[in-house]
């Protein structure tokens, strides 16, 4: 399969945003609607990038008796495009939280609609015989961090917002590159 070099970077590219993407997948809105996230990127010893991702939701249809909604990220590089485009997962629209946390296997459909190479297209077997050949392995936690609950006030209004912490570790083990560990605490 053509796109097995590209899925080292699979790590790389989601790693830095799936916290948000999972605490968004977690608790999907009705289709329709949508959010913004400005992430704030910071490694030691370089300046910090800020990038800015829309998420949205609209109806995915009926699969096995059951709703689905297509969650869109967008623009991000994926797989390692050097363009920056919407990413697509066709999820179940009730989704808990061990479903959000593995996007790439919790998803019916995945579509990255590069404008230059054209879309990729992926279905479940597909991510698994990936996953399977480069030896990628994911796991995330999120808990409620200390404090669990702060109050935001943006504007004239108040919201009780739950802090949490997500910890992200990535394994990729592909035949031909050295093995990849990466790890996120968000």
């Amino acid at each position: 399969m053509r796109l097995m070099l590209p899925v080292i970077a699979l790590g790389w590219g989601i790693i830095s945003a799936s916290a948000q993407w999972s605490i968004f997948a977690e608790k999907l809105p009705a289709p329709g609607l949508w959010a913004t996230y400005q992430i704030e990127g910071i490694k030691p010893n370089e300046p910090g990038s800020l990038t800015t991702i829309r998420l949205s939701v609209r109806d995915g249809g009926t699969l096995t008796g059951k709703p689905y909604v297509w969650l869109s990220i967008e623009p991000i590089a994926w797989l390692g495009s050097k363009e920056k485009a919407p990413l697509r997962f066709l999820l179940p629209q009730k989704l808990d939280r061990a479903g959000a946390n593995k996007l790439l296997e919790s998803a019916a459909e995945i579509v990255f609609s590069n404008p230059v190479k054209g879309a990729y297209h992926m279905l479940p077997e597909d991510v698994a015989s990936l996953s399977d050949k480069v030896g990628y392995k994911n796991t995330n936690t999120l808990e409620a961090d200390n404090p669990s609950a702060e109050l935001i006030k943006l504007g004239e209004k108040s919201w009780t917002c739950s802090r949490m912490k997500m910890e992200c570790f990535t394994v990729i083990d592909p035949p031909f590159v050295k093995k990849q560990t990466l790890e996120a605490a968000v």
